[in-house]
């Protein structure tokens, strides 16, 4: 190294002093299990500044150029968002002040002029946190800031300056420096440019409504909207019910979307769409409308995080023809207008956003029809890398449960969730497309996240057998692996009411029935214990319409289940759901429906769009779901269906596959299930017993 001047000689010495106090020798990098902060150096943009080692790398001496005056009092920047835990005098290293950045990564800045702010404050990067100055014995009344990134690798919360156990190599810009002792950087420039008004990056991936950088679950299946704080190490708070009404919406999606560093909430009613701006502390301002034209994007409405590096989070979603669009965020509620992605994303369940292999652009994941789970990394402005196949096994009620929850563990990364058989289990993270295994939480969910298709009345989220066929309503409770429990006699009253179909209809999280009675449409909504409050009339005029009607699930992509009948012409007609009891006018579908048995519905090849199914000459034949109330034609299941086709119903997953399954009762009264193999393919029959065909009379 060449000869120093008299103040750098000086600043030489003190640090090897500093040295020889902490016991270090040679500093090395800690093993870090999390992506490290994406850093700029700590000062103004355009400023540059000398960088040094001395004898204490990875950890950085810094002074500015062109001849290190201007330092002493020189404004001084957070290098990353974060949030400030250290603010503080020590005698040796004066006024300190220490940066929590999440994933146990600390930013540690020393001998500062004064007091930085206080710990507790949250920053953006650009945030200004103090000024360069010379406290501190250590510091030899050379005005310098001394830096350091550290990670907390023996989890006291902290990271400890001076040990070389828990010292990083700082990247600054893509840049990395501190590699060895003696090194010295001239004239790096600070391309710290965001200045305050910056998004701060960990809201940009998952859900942060209170603020402590910690990804929470929220939940609206039962009505009201629900959240758990994340509080680390995959541990939530208790339910936070924060407000009703929320059931005549689209399941929600979380981000940032106004560029304040809060988490807000997105979601669709009657085709527009809404924001919820956080307020921090769980709270939110009142619904923004933003735009309309959402109603067949709703149900796939995603929000990516940041897919063309600019800071904002962006939000996604999939036309019926399988097209993925993206809306850029601009900040404050504002989207571009949509840029076409790609076709051909048929064939998979609702897509979840997220940073699956840490390189702070968004990813998109989803489930295919099979049950595998895939990644489409964000490669920025929009574009993707072709799928990555990440894991079998996804079934259903995981794929259609899915949520991308942020980081949740505190380890940098974003984790997966989802919910089967009540549990909600989640897979940490690991940035490079990887998750660890499945971590249940706990049980209770399922109301939360009830069952898509079929009838739950017990909120267990396994499929139930319900029948009128004897003037009284029996349940028979599904307890998984075509299981049932013996028949629950709920209650009298229903000999002149038409055969009724079920599903969530008030979006309570609890499965309901509809029927008609008197050419009245009738709904009794679920308690979840089997019983039902009173009838409520939702309207007239269903006469000939009672035969042939059918709950279909969701049709037309906006989230709430919808109803079908064939009138006497053959005619289908479709009346979507409007989550609370209501529906919309009818929608004409097509002609050519004669002929065939009462149809039933469920989501029969798994792609999350409600299905219809139906008997003619003995052939069952399936008309898939497409969203926007539209369906392929018609496929041939298979032949042999004409004793069954009088009883054919629809049960949700009664064997815990995330499957749809159907049952029929044949001529002498055996209960047959066919378990959904997905693909509008079944398993051979379960045959289950006999006697059920007074509830189901021919």
């Amino acid at each position: 190294m060449r000869r120093l001047s008299r103040t750098g000689r000086t600043l030489a010495g003190l640090v090897s002093m500093a040295t020889i106090i902490t016991g270090t020798v040679v500093a090395t990098s800690a093993p870090a299990a999390a992506a490290a902060p994406d850093l700029q150096l700590p000062f103004p943009c355009g400023q540059k500044w000398r960088l040094d080692t001395w004898g204490h790398a990875p950890a950085l001496d810094m002074v500015k150029e062109p001849d290190q005056h201007g330092t002493d009092g020189a404004t001084l920047v957070a290098a990353a968002a974060g949030t400030v835990s250290e603010s503080r005098w020590l005698d040796s290293s004066g006024w300190s002040l220490q940066i929590d950045h999440g994933g146990r990564y600390f930013t540690t800045y020393i001998h500062l002029k004064s007091k930085g702010l206080a710990a507790g404050t949250k920053v953006k990067r650009g945030t200004v946190i103090g000024k360069v100055g010379a406290s501190g014995s250590m510091s030899n009344n050379h005005p310098h800031l001394h830096f350091e990134l550290g990670y907390d690798s023996n989890g006291d919360g902290r990271a400890s300056w001076g040990d070389s156990g828990e010292k990083v190599r700082p990247t600054f810009d893509g840049v990395t420096y501190g590699q060895a002792n003696s090194r010295t950087w001239r004239n790096v420039e600070s391309h710290n440019c965001g200045g305050s008004d910056e998004p701060d990056p960990p809201s940009l991936f998952g859900a942060d409504f209170n603020g402590d950088g910690i990804g929470d679950i929220f939940a609206t299946g039962t009505g009201s909207l629900t959240i758990w704080n994340g509080k680390g190490g995959n541990n939530f708070t208790p339910p936070d019910v924060v407000g009703a009404n929320w059931n005549t919406y689209s399941r929600p999606i979380g981000g940032d979307f106004n560029g304040d560093g809060k988490g807000d909430l997105a979601a669709v009613r009657d085709g527009t769409l809404h924001i919820w701006n956080g307020k921090g502390g769980n709270t939110f301002t009142p619904a923004e409308e933003v735009g309309s034209g959402w109603s067949h994007l709703a149900r796939t409405l995603v929000s990516l995080g940041d897919v063309n590096k600019d800071g904002r989070t962006d939000i996604g979603a999939v036309d019926p023809d399988g097209v993925l669009y993206v809306w850029n965020g601009k900040g404050g509620n504002n989207f571009t207008s949509r840029d076409r992605v790609g076709s051909g994303w048929t064939g998979y369940g609702r897509p979840v956003g997220g940073d699956f292999n840490a390189d702070k652009i968004g990813d998109i994941a989803a489930v295919d029809t099979d049950g595998v789970l895939h990644i489409w990394n964000g490669k920025g402005g929009n574009n993707f890398t072709p799928a990555v196949r990440v894991g079998s096994g996804w079934n259903r009620a995981l794929a259609s449960t899915l949520m991308s929850l942020g980081d949740v563990n505190g380890d940098g990364h974003t984790d997966l969730a989802a919910v089967q058989d009540g549990t909600l289990s989640i897979w940490n993270g690991k940035g490079n497309n990887k998750f660890g295994p499945a971590e249940p939480t706990g049980p209770g969910w399922t109301p939360h996240f009830p069952a898509e298709f079929g009838a739950d009345f017990d909120s267990d989220g396994v499929g139930d057998i319900f029948a009128t066929g004897t003037g009284t309503l029996h349940v028979w409770n599904g307890k998984g692996s075509n299981n049932f429990t013996p028949a629950d006699s709920v209650g009298a009253g229903w000999a002149d009411v038409s055969r009724p179909v079920a599903a969530d209809f008030n979006r309570d999280g609890i499965g309901d029935l509809a029927a008609v009675r008197d050419g009245t449409l009738h709904i009794w909504n679920g308690k979840g214990d089997n019983t039902f409050t009173p009838a409520e009339a939702v309207g007239p005029g269903w006469e000939d319409l009672a035969a042939t009607l059918v709950s279909l699930g969701d049709v037309n992509g906006d989230g709430h289940p919808d109803l079908a009948a064939v009138d006497a012409e053959g005619v289908l007609h479709v009346w979507n759901g409007q989550g609370n009891n209501n529906f919309h006018p009818p929608v004409r579908i097509g002609s050519g429906w004669t002929g065939f048995s009462r149809p039933i519905g469920g989501d029969f090849n798994r792609d999350g769009i409600g299905d219809i199914a139906a008997v003619k000459d003995g052939t069952l034949s399936i008309w898939n779901g497409r969203g926007h109330n539209t369906f392929t034609p018609a496929e041939a299941v298979g032949p042999g269906w004409t004793d069954l086709a009088h009883a054919l119903m629809s049960l949700g997953d009664v064997n815990n596959d995330g499957q749809t399954d159907i049952a029929a009762i044949d001529p002498e009264g055996f209960l047959h299930v066919y378990n959904g193999q997905g693909g509008n393919n079944f398993d051979p029959p379960v045959r289950i017993g006999p006697n059920w065909n007074e509830h189901f009379p021919r």
